[in-house]
């Protein structure tokens, strides 16, 4: 297919960011060069026929959403308008080059295990900051979580009798004057961890909590990888996979990564020994990484407070506004942190419309790789063309479950950070939508839409949960509602 150079492209763009750490390359803008090619590529496709125009049942309530995005800017903040829009913009591209241009299994593939490598390239580069030195970094005070630059210069935080040391002094004292310093590890390609250690990588996974949500939504793919073709080589794969993406968890210190990483397991471990049996041993797998990448119980303990003050605060933006919330991009304007959940802070910039768009986005997101899982292939005649098709059956229901592990997963992590407009998690709707098309344009007796029936549901149910949430914060005694 021609467009897979450039959806493989965005994915590089995207995940890898090149031409932060490529000094040749900071200058091209790649995002709109991507772009350009993979629709170039999907227009070309479906001019020689190797294409079809298939609707994924997520299409029409993907270009909803980014319209009511739009719309609720437009009322509340019109002025803001013009340099927001591009966010959604870039969101909804990316789903739809995903779901539109990919169409058959082997392309399929290709993606993923592009999305895969790109996942573990960065979970690397995450496990060895972790384990490099401390150095001395430049950074700017006036961003919370601006990119650091390691001037050369090492640090160290701990005393060699084993006590607490603070390498930021050391830095200051011996740094330029009127340069704000931290003492942090320095990774490859430039890349500095922040806090006081949680390693991150650059761009949109700058943040520790983001880059541990993303590699964990990777992680699925290497089970797939192996349930395809049962292989020493693709078994070693598997465990490197996991060991370097759980060591780079654990250095995030990012507790809904630790989750994320433990719902994913258990999806694989549920599917082979059952419900009970297997999310004890997801937990249990789990647990290890909590105690070993946890924050004291100080820090833990604020940081619960102020996500239930954030929700708090979400609350009442709905409340104030139900139809269009604050306006999307908003809730920063009207609270000094951002929601960091993105079904509270769908509701609080987006309104109770924006709230059932989002929650169909999600509830289409599960049911498509669950409804690929449960479809019964078709038993065929033995034939060479016919071995074929049964191959790319076991590819494509070892693909589907591995997409309903990393967006099961997905649906716990975004439950801890503000991934409503991420290019991640629109990615992995680009995904869902891709496995769509596969499926309808191999199996013509496949089908997965979304009735009313479910759409009231998920109202109901979205709205259900902000009911016991608004409950539960009450009685935490968070924010004033």
């Amino acid at each position: 297919m021609s467009s897979l150079p450039g959806i493989i492209g965005l994915l590089v763009f995207m995940y890898a960011r090149p031409h932060e750490f490529f000094v040749e390359l900071k200058d091209y803008n790649f995002l709109y060069v991507f772009l350009a090619a993979s629709a170039i590529g999907i227009i070309h496709d479906v001019s020689e026929r190797r294409t079809k125009l298939i609707a994924p049942p997520l299409t029409p309530y993907a270009l909803l959403f980014s319209a009511w995005c739009v719309i609720t800017l437009a009322l509340r903040r019109p002025d803001a308008l013009k340099g927001n829009a591009i966010i959604v913009l870039v969101c909804t591209l990316l789903y739809a080059l995903l779901a539109h241009g990919v169409q058959r299994v082997s392309g399929f593939y290709r993606v993923v295990t592009a999305i895969f490598a790109l996942g573990l390239f960065v979970a690397y580069v995450g496990a060895d900051q972790g384990l490099s030195g401390y150095q001395c970094v430049i950074y700017n005070p006036a961003e919370k979580n601006s990119r650091g630059w390691a001037d050369g210069r090492d640090c160290y935080m701990v005393e060699p009798d084993g006590e607490a040391h603070d390498g930021t002094l050391d830095c200051i004292a011996s740094g330029r004057p009127g340069i704000a310093y931290l003492c942090e590890h320095a990774g490859l390609f430039g890349t500095t961890s922040c806090g006081g250690g949680r390693v991150r990588y650059l761009g949109v996974l700058l943040d520790p909590n983001e880059l541990a949500l993303a590699t964990a939504l990777a992680t699925p793919f290497a089970f797939a990888l192996f349930e395809m073709r049962a292989t020493v080589a693709r078994l070693a794969l598997l465990l490197f996979a996991l060991v370097v993406i759980a060591v780079e968890i654990v250095f995030t210190q990012s507790r809904g990564g630790q989750v994320t990483f433990g719902a994913v397991l258990g999806v694989y471990f549920v599917k082979k020994y059952g419900i009970k049996r297997g999310a004890m041993v997801g937990a249990a797998l789990a647990v290890p990484m909590v105690i070993l990448g946890g924050r004291n119980d100080e820090a833990a303990s604020a940081s619960t407070l102020e996500r239930l003050n954030c929700a708090a605060e979400g609350i009442k933006m709905l409340m104030n506004f139900p139809f269009t919330g604050v306006g999307y991009l908003q809730f920063t304007e009207n609270h000094f942190l951002t929601a960091h959940n993105a079904y509270i802070l769908a509701v609080a910039e987006l309104g109770l419309p924006g709230m059932w768009l989002f929650g169909i986005l999600i509830y289409l997101g599960v049911k498509i790789p669950l409804s690929v899982v449960q479809f019964e292939l078709p038993i065929l005649p033995l034939t060479r063309a016919n071995i074929v098709a049964a191959q790319e059956g076991r590819v494509i229901k070892a693909l589907g479950t591995a997409m309903l592990a990393a967006m099961l997963g997905a649906c716990v992590g975004i439950y801890f950070l503000s991934w409503t407009y991420h290019y991640v998690l629109w990615i992995h709707f680009g995904l869902c939508g891709a496995l769509h098309s596969t499926m309808t344009r191999t199996y013509p007796t496949y089908s997965c839409k979304l009735s009313w029936k479910e759409a009231r549901l998920v109202f109901l149910v979205y709205l259900g949960y902000l009911v016991v949430w608004t409950g539960f914060i009450k009685y935490k005694g968070a924010g004033v509602l």
